[in-house]
């Protein structure tokens, strides 16, 4: 597969652009890098509309943001990954240092530090969420491709960077599935072992019930949610999810009609009525996890 960049460029909305422009004025005053990174490359490159961007810069985060945030005016919120976010030109926009993470214990959240680029995409879960487009003068004008991910996005294949990625972010497993089944792509072999692998052994007890709720809710977002949410059943991840809860042929076929149902429906929260279809007679729920959804 290959990207032209200039056709790339040429496809984007008005409001993007300006986005990229603002950005990169700031980046080249500064003498800073800028980077589109991740899943936002991943969907330009497939052809599919994307509403959050995700940028990366090589160096002075802190200068960066302030400048932004006199600049634009906007309010910048900050973590302590080094990462931030903010609307800018209708867009959520999440900005991050290159960095490097330790994960103290399986499950936890890392402990990051400053680091190189390529540094910064070794961390990163597949090698399709792992391209990067460098901006320079409001455009594009290189791809960095340092995982092979543009080869693995031509052959529709979903593969892990490290061994290691579903024992530190048990989360990647449901990510994983919900990549799969949204571009009906395959995992690569060793993925799938070492996705079963981790399952097996309980890797899900180690995150908080907060991060595995909020995962799965992004599943029932999906505008197909029934396939995924299938294929985790089919993994053994009820026991996980949703305890003693059963997910039948009459549930699977309520969800996938549902699912066209919604696309018409004025509901504001249309993945609710998802989760009740799943919830239907069942038996020792995980209300906690039900907490955890923040439904109110």
């Amino acid at each position: 597969m290959k990207v032209n960049l200039n056709l790339l460029n040429k496809k984007l909305s008005r409001p993007f652009r300006n986005v990229l422009g603002k950005l990169s004025s700031v980046s080249e005053e500064l003498g800073i890098e800028l980077y589109l990174v991740g899943g936002v490359v991943r969907d330009l490159i497939l052809n599919r509309e994307t509403v959050d961007l995700d940028f990366l810069i090589n160096s002075g985060l802190e200068e960066f943001l302030k400048e932004v945030e006199e600049r634009f005016k906007v309010d910048v919120e900050k973590t302590s990954f080094l990462t931030a976010k903010f609307m800018l030109g209708g867009f959520d926009v999440d900005i991050a240092r290159s960095r490097k993470e330790v994960y103290q214990s399986p499950g936890a959240l890392p402990d990051v530090s400053p680091a190189e680029l390529e540094e910064d995409i070794k961390r990163r879960d597949f090698t399709i969420n792992a391209l990067m487009l460098k901006v320079k003068n409001g455009a594009f004008t290189e791809l960095v491709d340092y995982m092979d991910g543009l080869e693995d996005l031509k052959k529709g294949i979903i593969r892990i960077i490290n061994p290691g990625s579903f024992y530190d972010d048990p989360t990647r497993i449901i990510r994983a599935v919900r990549y799969k089944m949204r571009f009906n792509f395959k995992f690569d072999k060793q993925t799938l072992a070492h996705l079963k692998e981790a399952i097996a052994q309980d890797v899900f007890s180690t995150l908080s019930v907060q991060r595995l709720g909020a995962e799965f809710l992004r599943t029932l977002k999906e505008e197909n949610a029934a396939p995924p949410v299938a294929m985790l059943w089919r993994l053994g991840m009820e026991y996980f999810l949703f305890q003693g809860v059963e997910l039948t042929k009459e549930k699977k076929a309520l969800l996938k009609k549902w699912d066209k149902l919604k696309k018409n429906s004025q509901l504001k929260y249309p993945w609710m009525i998802s989760l009740m279809i799943i919830l239907k007679d069942g038996n020792g729920r995980r209300w906690n996890l039900i907490i955890g959804l923040d439904l109110i």
